[in-house]
């Protein structure tokens, strides 16, 4: 995908712009972000530069900067187009780090399996801050690329990995994914599930981000974007693709009822305002088949702003049955919902149950 492509991309996409889907969360981004996107060499460090500000969990401590009382002048620099790097290699002899980076290794291979983990951890693409350990060279891997943010997402794949073995999937299932980061759980489940499509929806910042970072993983991959859902309408979804890469307001005109087998929403709904959620929930409700999948993994409560932001006040129908349903043992403020769609007739209890397995989890409601 070259620049060019994803800077029209881009620029077509703020002219159409929806501001009030859009939460103060995430005013961040530069003003003039199209001419950041002209600049390689920035693009080449995304994952350790302030590109991925708010999207990349190793400059999390960075990033949460911007809602401190600190007078922290990166945000004007970041405005006005400076993109130095933000982290830097973990050195041999920085055993604290190094340490750190082994015990989240050997968590994560307890959580999940050892080939999984070998087989799924990230390339060199956006030139990611990791500890390297040498491997016996057990299945075909020499060498692991141990990454803090890239384990939080090679465990949410194994766990929708394992959600899903019970589920009937078509031969090329329809994944959608709210709020996708740079793009790394794509990434994991594209890996995993070589026949999966999929269609994410985010902010036209995110959405050039997600586009540069996948078509360097997958350079053979079909990639689609807002030219040309501009140009197919919801018929786009008839086309060969791999991977959709569209705003946050055309989800509501890109699909038609019972379209999506897997829903996936990791740490954005928690950063929404009501009216965004509701937004959300409908196009979930109509959209997902029936014995679809919702991956709903969010904090239990986060102010937004005046709105209090909290997973039992989710505007969820009775549709649902829960697949499972518990805090993460990673994240405990984070609890980590699958629920599967139902359609044969309201389950009174899902939300009863939804409420108490909350409750269970030590969140007072």
């Amino acid at each position: 995908m070259p620049f060019n492509a994803i800077a029209e991309n881009f620029r077509l996409s703020k002219s159409f712009e929806r501001k009030e889907l859009i939460s103060e969360h995430w005013d961040v981004f530069n003003r003039n972000f199209d001419e950041v996107i002209t600049k390689k060499h920035i693009w080449e460090r995304m994952l350790r530069n302030a590109l991925t500000l708010g999207l990349n969990d190793n400059l999390s401590k960075i990033s949460n900067e911007r809602f401190s009382n600190a007078d922290n002048k990166l945000w004007a620099r970041i405005r006005n187009g400076e993109y130095d790097d933000l982290i830097f290699d973990i050195e041999d002899e920085d055993a604290k780090s190094i340490k750190v980076h082994k015990n989240a290794l050997l968590n994560t291979i307890a959580f999940t399996d050892l080939k999984f983990v070998m087989q799924n951890t990230l390339s060199n693409v956006g030139s990611p801050v990791a500890a390297k350990f040498k491997t016996d060279g057990r299945f075909g891997v020499s060498e692991i690329l141990c990454n803090l943010h890239d384990l939080d997402d090679i465990r949410h794949c194994w766990q929708i990995s394992k959600s899903l073995e019970s589920v009937s999937l078509p031969k090329e299932p329809l994944f959608c994914e709210i709020g996708a980061g740079y793009g790394g759980l794509p990434t994991k489940i594209r890996n995993n599930i070589p026949n999966a499509r999929f269609v994410i929806i985010d902010l036209p910042e995110v959405n050039a981000i997600q586009t540069y970072y996948l078509s360097k993983v997958f350079p053979k991959d079909t990639i689609l974007g807002f030219q040309d859902f501009k140009r197919l309408g919801n018929q786009i979804l008839k086309e060969n693709f791999k991977f959709l890469i569209l705003p946050t307001w055309t989800i509501g005109d890109l699909f038609k009822k019972q379209e999506v087998d897997v829903f996936i929403n990791i740490r954005s709904m928690m950063e929404m305002n009501a009216t965004t959620l509701k937004f959300y929930f409908n196009i979930i409700h109509a959209a997902l088949k029936e014995n679809g999948i919702f991956v709903c993994f969010n904090r239990y409560v986060k102010q937004v702003g005046e709105f209090s932001n909290r997973f039992d006040n989710y505007p969820f129908d009775k549709n649902w049955k829960i697949i499972s349903s518990d805090k993460s043992i990673f994240q405990p403020h984070i609890h980590h919902l699958i629920a599967q769609r139902y359609y044969a007739k309201e389950n009174q209890s899902f939300i009863e149950n939804l409420k108490s397995s909350l409750i269970k989890q030590q969140f007072v409601i």
